[in-house]
């Protein structure tokens, strides 16, 4: 996805994106639309779990951490996860305390 040019443009510039100052959530949507219009199966299964697992690294990580993680994934080098998991909750995000 980041070597068609299209994995870097749903992060900032400051961390290897390629993200236009005027790109918001309407041009994401068509980005995934046209994407998954002729079966780009691959392509959107490592943007959209990077598109989970990035934005609490990159709104809420310290800046060590980003420096670490983020230009690798945005870039292509590496691909992250995101693991939630609270006592009484589980998985269920909107149920934790």
């Amino acid at each position: 996805a980041y070597k068609a040019g299209i994995q870097g443009v749903l992060y900032p510039t400051e961390y290897g994106g390629t993200r236009p100052d005027d790109f918001d959530s309407f041009h994401e949507i068509i980005l995934w639309d046209e994407l998954a219009r002729p079966g780009g199966g691959g392509a959107l299964g490592q943007m959209s779990i990077n598109s989970m697992a990035l934005p609490p690294i990159i709104n809420f990580g310290t800046q060590q951490v980003k420096d670490k993680i983020v230009r690798d994934v945005v870039t292509g080098k590496k691909n992250c996860s995101l693991m939630i998991s609270e006592p009484y909750a589980g998985s269920d995000v909107a149920n934790i305390r």
